[in-house]
């Protein structure tokens, strides 16, 4: 259960830091760009900032 655990506070403090703005779009990008390229499309992540740094009502979309 500790990894589970800590998934959750991870995830809990990445949206703390997106909700105010802390961290934007352009930040997450350039961190995402130094991942492993072929590993994010394999995990289809390659496009979960659209769903992350979005207005609540494209929040109906995904």
């Amino acid at each position: 259960m500790e990894i589970v655990d800590d998934i959750a506070y991870g995830v809990h403090d990445l949206e703390g830091g997106i909700a105010p703005q802390l961290v934007h779009r352009e930040m997450w990008r350039k961190m995402i760009w130094e991942l492993d390229q072929q590993w994010l499309r394999a995990h289809s992540l390659t496009d979960l900032d659209a769903a992350m740094f979005c207005d609540p009502v494209c929040w109906l979309i995904f």
